[in-house]
């Protein structure tokens, strides 16, 4: 967000890579591309400042590049580490290719799911026949696929941002709007703080 955009995506999958592979190519292409940017600007250093993910890559890139930052400001960063040894599977396959890993993990959800339908329908059936109907609660529902327009759209590099900046002041009066609604419990310069910063 503020009046950010993303990077061309140029990485595509290979088969047979490792989730360290993934990473370290997902790295590379937005340091690298924030690298190109202060190359075009003519910065010789600069103070990088990153929210969330864009904290995990300016970390990134101060670290390949020291001499290039001259602060870092990390606001709420993400860091996306390993599951602490407790709550790792013990067979899990660390040779295992990230479409694997993948496929294993959803065969398992699909399985949980079917288990879930199944028990489902044997309760309906007890209920049926008279048995105990004490327990309300419906069964969790499934999570919505994004249609394929919108991962399309994504792969395309549009974003819900760029069609707000791609209509004009109209975009800046949606997001005011939406802003207002959303965050009415913040104070009247709160709002208008993170209405400019949108």
């Amino acid at each position: 967000m503020g009046r950010s955009s993303r990077p061309k995506w140029t990485i595509n999958p290979k088969r047979n890579q490792t989730w360290d592979e993934v990473i370290d190519d997902v790295e590379e292409h937005f340091v690298e591309s924030l690298e190109d940017w202060r190359k075009q600007v003519g910065l010789d250093k600069m103070t990088l400042m990153g929210h969330s993910l864009g904290g995990y890559f300016a970390t990134c890139y101060a670290l390949k590049y020291p001499k290039r930052v001259e602060k870092l400001v990390l606001i709420s960063p993400a860091g996306i580490a390993q599951a602490p040894p407790e709550q790792q599977e013990p067979s899990a396959d660390k040779n295992a290719t990230p479409q694997e890993v993948i496929d294993k993990d959803a065969a398992q959800l699909n399985a949980k799911v079917q288990a879930g339908q199944a028990e489902t329908l044997d309760d309906a059936a007890t209920q049926n026949d008279g048995g105990n109907d004490s327990d309300d609660s419906e069964p969790p529902q499934p999570r919505r696929r994004l249609p394929g327009w919108a991962k399309y759209l994504w792969d395309k590099n549009v974003t819900p941002m760029s069609i707000v900046r791609t209509i004009g002041p109209f975009g800046a009066s949606l997001v005011n709007t939406y802003t207002s609604r959303r965050f009415a419990h913040l104070d009247t310069p709160e709002r208008y703080d993170l209405y400019d910063y949108m």
